[in-house]
């Protein structure tokens, strides 16, 4: 059988590094993570982590921005479809209900790991502030076709939904698909009208 290239051994490698850290940062918390810990999990040697990563915060910040990478590429995609295909009010919801579900338990820990810590570490902050703002802008992206008045608005309490919904789902254990998709619909029921206007509803005039 024909060896790999050793690019693609290297990239491999360098990748279940990454995978580890994140694996690490959901069990264990920032803290659990090192290069010895990185190298069990991985199946790899101290010397390979240490190659690759000179020190504990360039594992982190390589894993961590890698770790956004991939989750602002699902986000994308599913931002430029909503957007393309004009999407309403529902399908919006159920999209979102699709994409923020699917994330499992280690993906949301390692998330609100590094919450915690951005509160700590102006390291962490400084990493996690334009991958937020990423999301921000992404789902002003998806929500454009929904033609509210205040999208900025709309985006931040959306985020906040999704996140809070997401909470719930780490602390108690729930796949959360009900709760979101209900939350959502009640958000946007007071921002997109049933004939496809935004605001409230206006009462009829009644007759003198």
């Amino acid at each position: 059988m024909a060896r790999r290239p050793r690019q693609d051994r290297s990239e491999e490698t360098r990748d279940r590094i990454l995978d580890a850290v994140v694996e690490l940062i959901a069990e264990r918390g920032l803290a659990g993570v090192s290069h010895r810990a990185v190298a069990e999990r991985a199946g790899v040697s101290l010397s390979a982590t240490s190659y690759y990563f000179g020190s504990k915060a360039e594992l982190e910040r390589a894993a961590l921005e890698e770790h956004y990478r991939r989750r602002l590429d699902d986000y994308r995609r599913t931002a430029e479809l909503l957007a393309g295909a004009d999407s309403s009010a529902d399908e919006l919801v159920d999209a979102a209900v699709e994409l923020f579900t699917a994330s499992d338990l280690t993906m949301l820990l390692s998330h609100f790991e590094v919450f915690l810590n951005s509160a700590r570490r102006d390291d962490i902050r400084d990493l996690l502030a334009p991958t937020l703002d990423a999301m921000h802008d992404l789902l002003l992206v998806a929500i454009e076709p929904l033609r509210l008045p205040d999208p900025e608005a709309a985006a931040t309490a959306i985020t906040a939904v999704i996140e809070g919904v997401e909470l719930r789902r780490v602390a108690l254990g729930i796949d959360g698909r009900d709760e979101l998709r209900g939350s959502l619909r009640a958000l946007l029921r007071g921002l997109v009208r049933p004939d496809g206007e935004v605001g409230p509803e206006r009462a009829a005039p009644s007759g003198e």
